[in-house]
């Protein structure tokens, strides 16, 4: 736990430092310490991943798009094509959790970026990374 309070303090500090530099670098560096450990996880890490994401993503793997969807009734419309044109970029899953929290970070940065005046960016950041989907 000490290990992802520290990357989590990390990032915080990147997006403290960074803040009068322009938006693009403010999400590079903040959110690269956050993004590492998000690709790079194994899928055992987290309950949902095992229930449904790696079953979607071997469907989407090794059958085509009708079967697959078929197959994964269930799941949300948007996540499912998501996750079939990511499918086929390549085999390995960690390219899925690279996009996806890269697409989740980049909106709490940009967002939390426009709430310069008001302290609930700081509540904002630590509520979504702890509580969220990071």
């Amino acid at each position: 736990m000490l290990f992802y309070l520290f990357i989590f303090l990390l990032s915080y500090l990147m997006y403290s430092i960074t803040e009068k530099l322009p938006i693009l670098v403010r999400v590079i560096f903040s959110t690269l310490p956050l993004l590492i450990i998000a690709t790079f996880r194994d899928t055992t890490v987290g309950f949902d991943v095992e229930l449904y994401l790696v079953k979607l993503w071997n469907s989407c793997q090794t059958m085509n798009y009708d079967i697959a969807k078929h197959n994964n009734d269930l799941i949300d419309i948007g996540y499912f094509v998501f996750t079939y044109i990511v499918s086929l970029l390549g085999r390995d899953i960690n390219i899925l959790f690279f996009l996806e929290h890269f697409i989740v970070l980049t909106i709490l940065v940009i967002i939390s970026s426009h709430l310069k005046q008001s302290q609930g960016r700081y509540f904002f950041l630590i509520f979504f990374v702890i509580c969220g989907k990071i």
